[in-house]
């Protein structure tokens, strides 16, 4: 394996080998075309050697500045941050090289004592102890400092930060493929300020656009037909505000509040845990609570026109939609319409799950606590109510010692044990004649998929389809939903929102 990888025009061939001989006398092996031995493929060698070479040496002349041999081998190397650019001629580099900084050696006679030979050879030492010691990082910390590095910058790049975000995690837990070469090379050029934020999301969509192929265009005046008659169950996901672009706080965004107040700087981890961590320390469970009412109710106050929920709302017939969000923007919107409707919300008693609150939108009827079975008695479709059980719980206060919160991983624990008596029967009863329709659910969490999996298995007699609407989906995710044979569509969630309005 070469140290050195020299990228030239074959008009400057007679420098590149003096250049060569030079930085060979200095101890570096170096590697350009002229040790191709014969019967190997050019291509293939070329190749190998370009990928395997720990710094890149590219000659930009009159000539090279035209080759698209050249400009495709520098693409290489600055993308992966292992180019040096030396000019030999006065011309202009490409671009968008033009912001490394270049060596010229359009005077070198030779000589190694010359101060531009020897910047080269320093800067050649320099990189060459960077990959070294690079090298030594294993993947996985490679990943979080990657992951460290955009979360930096999640304000500039907030329409994508969740995508990116999630895509990171997972490589951090399953290791990068080859796939996704092409998101880290983006992702690397954009913490090195290599592309303005545009630039990256621009990139981005294109990069991930191309990884997940849309499998079928959603039959928008069905979807639109079954769920005007009821037919469907909206489950909007913990990031549905946030993935329609509006500002209420992303999973990613409570993790980084909650830990900076707990003087938590170098966390690294989801929602739950960090709520763990809250209750496991002198910080407690009522503080923790109290934090998320402060990033999240004034938020819910906003009378925000997220086109999602306006079209849940302005649906005719009562309907049932599982919310596994902590705001109650919904609840908000219906209060606005006028139409009639109930919350449902599991209360913890004694740390564990137990009965569940029913909240009335109707001001004369008062809030109450049933057992699960008790719930099916009443009625609530029947009866004109719209059902909006919020499985994740909400942050009213219901004068207990305790509140509805599952947010903590304690709180999953309690639930998993329970899940199955849990969600109340009249709700799951329904998954047996209507089908899913999941947005802003991506299953980077453990405890959303077991959310999901327990709702798809009291699901899975039904024989109409269930759909997913993810932009970014995993080679995961997409295994998952595969399984449970949910429609994907790799779409963003404003424009199936967009399209299936004019359906309705």
């Amino acid at each position: 394996m070469n140290e050195i990888f020299i990228s030239y025009s074959r008009f400057d061939r007679a420098f590149t080998e003096r250049l060569a001989a030079a930085l060979e006398q200095k101890g570096f092996s170096v590697w350009w075309d002229k040790k191709i031995i014969g019967g190997e493929r050019f291509d293939n060698v070329i190749t190998q050697a370009l990928q395997e070479a720990k710094c890149i040496i590219v000659i930009w002349s009159k000539k090279s500045v035209g080759s698209e041999w050249v400009l495709g081998e520098a693409e290489v190397a600055k993308n992966s941050g292992r180019v040096i650019p030396i000019l030999i001629d006065a011309v202009d580099a490409p671009i968008e090289f033009r912001r490394i900084q270049q060596i010229n050696l359009g005077n070198w006679d030779g000589c190694d004592d010359m101060a531009e030979f020897v910047y080269l050879v320093e800067s050649i030492n320099n990189m060459l102890k960077k990959k070294v010691a690079t090298t030594n990082v294993s993947q996985s910390e490679e990943t979080h400092e990657l992951l460290s590095g955009i979360s930096k910058k999640m304000l500039k790049i907030k329409p994508v930060y969740l995508s990116v975000s999630n895509r990171l995690k997972r490589m951090a837990r399953e290791g990068s493929t080859i796939e996704d070469s092409d998101i880290l090379v983006i992702i690397r050029r954009f913490l090195s300020e290599d592309v303005t934020a545009e630039e990256f999301m621009e990139m981005w969509d294109v990069v991930v656009s191309q990884k997940v192929a849309v499998a079928v265009e959603p039959k928008y005046d069905i979807i639109a037909q079954r769920l005007k008659h009821g037919d469907i169950i909206p489950f909007f996901g913990p990031e549905s505000h946030h993935v329609m672009g509006f500002p209420i706080p992303s999973s990613e965004e409570l993790v980084q509040t909650l830990s900076q107040d707990a003087q938590y700087d170098d966390f690294q981890g989801s929602l739950s845990m960090i709520s763990q961590y809250y209750q496991m320390t002198e910080l407690g469970r009522n503080t923790l609570v109290r934090k998320v009412k402060e990033i999240v109710e004034p938020l819910s106050t906003v009378p925000l026109a997220n086109p999602l929920y306006k079209l849940i709302v302005s649906l005719h017939n009562p309907l049932l939609v599982l919310n596994a969000s902590y705001d109650t923007l919904l609840e908000g919107l219906f209060m606005n319409a006028g139409k009639k409707f109930v919350t449902i919300s599991h209360l913890k008693i004694d740390g564990d799950i137990g009965k569940v609150v029913i909240d009335y939108s109707d001001n004369g009827k008062s809030r109450i606590i049933l057992s699960s079975e008790e719930v099916s008695a009443c009625n609530f479709l029947e009866n004109g109510y719209t059902v909006i059980y919020k499985i994740c719980g909400c942050l009213n206060d219901y004068g207990y010692n305790d509140d509805s919160l599952l947010i903590s991983e304690v709180d999953y624990f309690h639930f998993a044990r329970r899940i199955e008596n849990a969600i109340p029967s009249y709700i799951s009863r329904h998954f047996s004649r209507q089908s899913l329709l999941f947005l802003g659910s991506n299953l980077i969490d453990w405890q959303l998929r077991m959310i999901i999996s327990t709702l798809l298995e009291k699901n899975s007699n039904q024989r109409e389809r269930s759909y997913v609407i993810d932009e970014s989906v995993t080679k995961y995710e997409k295994e998952f939903w595969k399984y449970h044979t949910i429609d994907l569509f790799n779409m963003k969630l404003s424009t199936f929102i967009e399209e299936l309005v004019l359906h309705i």
